[in-house]
């Protein structure tokens, strides 16, 4: 199951091995997706301003994030755990749903802020950018379901964590990542394993998004990047990380599925704060499946009944040509560098168009 944002909606669609089908779309408490998840049989989304579950037709509003927003979501001691990023407003975002009652869960130690829950031997570990220790140091929290204690107590190079922290299990051990690289939590303390491989990730704006474990790798996207730096996923082994050769610079998300098939995207340029539609999958040997052109140029809706947006994150302006089955240019236009482009369609035939610019080609069908 999929999510994905759309002018004032939330569009999600199921996909069973063989097509794809529609799911209600959600037109209130639409902020920005974060995370689908599957509890007690029934489906939920959570989105920077709510968690909402499908209960039949229609969504239902289980918890709203208030003046904060949420971004992370998991089971522990089978209830959902979810918070986000901002404190409400001094207490740590963070909320409990059993399946029936919501309730905020107050910690006893400072929270400010939070990006990344993990449970790992029993016990919840939450990650934060801007999380400060009783000692002074930014890092882990660890909750037992009654206690609050520190879990991580060394900071690599002197640096603090950034924002977008991530912890994760992988081979029987707990790791964290930060802007610099990944670190083993070993014995309340915070082990550097290895850097990333670009550096994208030691600035504000290069901060990682989700960490995906799968086939005993974890897969690094990136969000916010500066389009200069964008490099595509990283991949941790377990003793180095590496660039995944041919994956999409842009990457914010990750899902696992069968015959080891890793699917990714969509992912966000800082320069115009707009997601890619794009949906890419490799199989983990490393032998390709299905990759789409990989292009800073992000095309929507696709498909399209009056108008089509073309949104250009690339350095230089595009020329594109839209034509027809039968060859023929039925539009031409500049698309700006860091700009949208929009274009009326709805006085075209129905079909499958090529829209054409400078070496790549996409496929727009148009329906009225």
């Amino acid at each position: 199951t999929v999510a994905y944002n759309e002018v004032n909606i939330i569009k999600i669609k199921q996909f069973d091995g063989m097509s794809w089908g529609n799911l209600p779309d959600i037109t209130m408490y639409q902020d920005s997706v974060a995370e689908l998840i599957r509890f007690q049989g029934d489906l939920y989304l959570l989105t920077y301003d709510a968690l909402q579950k499908l209960d039949g037709q229609n969504w239902q509003l289980i918890e709203h994030s208030g003046s904060g927003a949420f971004y992370d979501i998991e089971v522990f001691n089978n209830q959902l755990v979810f918070g986000g990023r901002y404190s409400v407003p001094t207490t740590a975002n963070i909320f409990l749903y059993d399946g029936t009652t919501s309730r905020q869960l107050v910690p006893t130690m400072l929270l400010d802020s939070i990006s990344d829950f993990q449970v790992y031997n029993n016990n919840l570990y939450v990650a934060s950018g801007d999380y400060t220790t009783s000692g002074g140091i930014s890092g882990l929290a660890k909750y037992d379901g009654t206690n609050w204690t520190d879990a991580a107590q060394y900071v690599p190079s002197g640096k603090s964590f950034q924002s977008g922290l991530s912890v994760f299990e992988m081979k029987g051990k707990l790791f964290a990542a930060d802007h610099w690289g990944v670190h083993e939590v070993r014995n309340d303390s915070i082990v550097p394993i290895s850097p990333f491989v670009t550096q994208a990730f030691a600035y504000d704006y290069g901060n990682q998004c989700e960490v995906k474990v799968f086939n005993d790798s974890a897969y690094f996207g990136v969000r916010f990047a500066n389009k200069n730096m964008a490099h595509g996923v990283q991949v941790f082994d377990g003793n180095t990380v590496s660039l995944l050769p041919d994956s999409p610079p842009f990457v914010t998300n990750f899902t696992g599925y069968q015959n080891n098939i890793l699917a990714c995207g969509p992912g966000v340029s800082s320069m115009v704060n707009t997601t890619s539609s794009m949906i890419w999958a490799k199989n983990t040997t490393l032998s390709e499946v299905e990759n789409a052109e990989i292009s800073l140029v992000d095309i929507f809706p696709n498909p399209a009944k009056d108008v089509l947006h073309i949104l250009n994150n690339e350095l230089d302006a595009i020329e594109f040509q839209l034509v027809n089955t039968a060859g023929m240019v039925v539009d031409e236009f500049v698309a700006q560098p860091d700009s949208r482009t929009t274009i009326r369609v709805n006085g075209l035939s129905p079909g499958l168009y090529l829209l054409k610019g400078g070496d790549v080609t996409y496929k727009v069908i148009i329906s009225h």
